[in-house]
């Protein structure tokens, strides 16, 4: 997986498919005029015009399909749509393996008003409050409203969940091993109002030995691993030589600085001055791309590395797009946007970026350029911002935030997540705080050692089978 449309930032290693079965259930409402076999629990549930209607009172309404609509290795498809949402984190959604009990349990794909997706382990507890477990967010990334249909699919086999819309592949994710039982499908809403239709039930094939062992070490979703400047911790930050050993290394995204030489040419390079890396004197700002090239960006680093140059971002663009590699752009210079974004529309490259920013200004320049292109708000250390400033970066045009990681980690992720907003943590070097960040289920983790944290991911994905 390599394109960075928001909806696939989740790290799939498999390639979904959809995973046809045996149809065991099917119902298009059209004739049926009440809801005699299906099981009710909370809400106002009817048949209205060829649709099934609900709408969930206070906070939770459920209804399960009909007892032969049940299974393990089951999926369940279906057209639907929100007709009414007081806020945009409230949701509805599709679920499989319902098991009643004390405290009933799910699998469900919940799709929020905002256009957030997640595979989720949900239940019920003795309260009757609502508790989940979320595995992965995504964004679904069309240009449909809430209010328009779309066609869901979740599909669970196994220890693995997939998620479909419009017969597009959204997200794939290792489930926990205890979520492995039989159960029920069904629907369920919190405060908002929904019409299902067209609902289909398949059983599907089960997952083999082999199938599993290879899952469990290719298949789970985990965060990006950003390689800050390249892989800083081998080869001297933002050259082309750190690029490439980045890509080698598996790295998920490379990450650069970009600013602006005086003659309007973005080059890479964190500082302002080039003394901090390099063996010159002075700003770059102030400099032509020719003086700039002229400079050895390996200085600091010793003899072994003098023959590295500062790149220009072009360079970088041509490098990354060899191996379809995406990258996020730090951009240290706002005048640098229009430059840099002349460069992505004459590679088309816009889909593989994202662009870290602090600048709602600058980000309107990359949305003239690209309405899709993924925009990530940065930010120092993100405690306790509110919902109130993560709902302002969504209407911004923002779809990320990042933040500076450290302990103990205060961001509330969920928070982060009912904003419609995905979380990027910067700069972490350490295998214990790879698994801190993944457990507080960061989305992407910028690291000076890239393959550090690919391993540890790796030696996480082992384990969640176990789990």
């Amino acid at each position: 997986m390599k394109s960075l449309k928001l909806w696939t930032l989740a790290i799939s290693l498999g390639v979904a498919m959809v995973a046809f079965g045996e149809v065991i259930y099917q119902e298009n409402f059209d004739s049926l005029r009440t809801l005699d076999g299906f099981e009710q629990h909370g809400g106002q549930w009817s048949i209205a015009e060829g649709k099934l209607v609900g709408r969930g009172n206070g906070y939770l309404a459920r209804i399960l399909l009909p007892p032969v609509a049940k299974g393990q290795d089951i999926a369940l498809e279906a057209d639907f749509r929100m007709t009414y949402s007081p806020q945009p984190m409230n949701w509805a959604s599709i679920f499989v393996r319902y098991v009643h009990g004390k405290v009933p349990v799910f699998i469900q794909m919940p799709v929020r008003y905002s256009g957030w997706t997640e595979i989720a382990e949900a239940k019920i507890n003795e309260e009757g409050k609502f508790d989940w477990q979320v595995y992965r967010a995504t964004q679904i990334g069309d240009k449909k409203k809430a209010e328009d249909f779309r066609r869901l699919r979740l599909e669970v086999r196994g220890i693995v969940a997939k998620t479909f819309v419009d017969g597009k592949p959204i997200a794939t994710t290792l489930l926990a091993g205890r979520t492995e039982h039989d159960g029920r499908v069904g629907i369920c809403s919190s405060v908002t109002g929904i019409e299902i239709d067209n609902i289909v039930v398949e059983t599907l094939p089960p997952v083999s030995a082999e199938e599993r062992e290879k899952l469990l070490f290719e298949g789970s979703t985990r965060p990006l691993v950003i390689a800050h400047q390249g892989d800083f911790a081998q080869y001297p930050g933002n050259t082309l030589e750190a690029v490439r050993a980045a890509i080698v290394c598996g790295a998920d995204v490379v990450e650069v600085d970009v600013r602006l030489s005086m003659d309007n040419i973005p080059y890479c390079m964190h500082d302002d001055t080039v003394q901090g890396t390099t063996d010159g004197k002075g700003k770059g700002c102030e400099m032509t791309m020719e003086q700039l090239k002229t400079l050895n960006a390996g200085f600091r680093r010793g003899e072994k590395f003098k023959h590295c140059k500062v790149p220009t971002f072009e360079e970088i663009v041509v490098e990354c797009k060899k191996t379809k590699t995406p990258i996020l752009i730090d951009l240290k210079e706002g005048r640098a946007a229009k430059a840099i974004c002349e460069i992505l529309k004459a590679h088309d490259y816009f889909d593989s970026v994202l662009v870290g920013t602090g600048s709602a200004d600058t980000a309107k320049v990359f949305k003239s350029y690209h309405p899709g292109v993924t925009l990530i708000a940065t930010s120092g250390y993100l405690d306790n911002p509110g919902q109130d400033y993560m709902l302002k970066l969504k209407r911004d045009g923002f779809d990320a935030v990042f933040t500076a990681f450290r302990r103990p980690f205060k961001v509330d992720v969920k928070l982060v997540r009912k904003s419609g907003l995905a979380l990027y943590v910067w700069t972490i070097d350490n295998a214990s705080d790879v698994v801190a960040a993944w457990r507080h289920g960061a989305d992407g983790i910028v690291t000076n050692e890239p393959e550090m944290a690919l391993d540890t991911l790796k030696r996480i994905q082992r384990a969640i089978g176990e789990w």
